[in-house]
């Protein structure tokens, strides 16, 4: 469904919450009066939408955490979890190197670091050659004049 569907629905519920005597204060309320089942169906049409995933998230992650009351949408659940963080990330442009656990980071770091006094050595090395090519040219020039 579309995005005007679901808030159409959002509205719906709120409004009859407010008719049953239990207004909400905040939308937050209203989200937590959905069922497990209405979790789910709310992830899915959000999924839908690029600029909706991070609700879609949401959705899921509230549907598995009362997941009991549709246990045979649970696996169904995890795995549209899986590929809505995926398509989040893609859409938010954070790879998967950017991703990556605090360990890869720190051996990351490591490298770099290895890496880095590598090329320093490499500079010093040039440096030195570098003064002795210029004391031989001005020596060279020197006994020239």
């Amino acid at each position: 469904m579309s995005r005007k569907h679901y808030i159409l629905s959002f509205f719906l519920v709120a409004s009859l919450l407010f008719l049953g005597g239990c207004a909400p204060k905040s939308p937050t309320e209203v989200l937590q009066a959905f069922t497990a089942e209405e979790h789910f169906a709310a992830a899915r049409q959000c999924h839908d939408n690029p600029e909706d995933l991070s609700l879609a998230i949401w959705h899921y992650q509230q549907f598995l955490l009362d997941g009991d009351e549709a246990p045979e949408l649970v696996p169904i659940a995890k795995i549209e979890l899986e590929q809505c963080l995926k398509e989040f990330l893609a859409v938010a442009g954070i790879s998967q190197s950017q991703n990556a656990t605090i360990q890869d980071k720190e051996e990351q770091l490591r490298l770099l670091k290895m890496r880095n006094g590598e090329l320093e050595s490499w500079i010093s090395r040039l440096n030195t050659e570098n003064l002795s090519l210029r004391q031989a040219l001005l020596k060279a020039q020197e006994g020239n004049k």
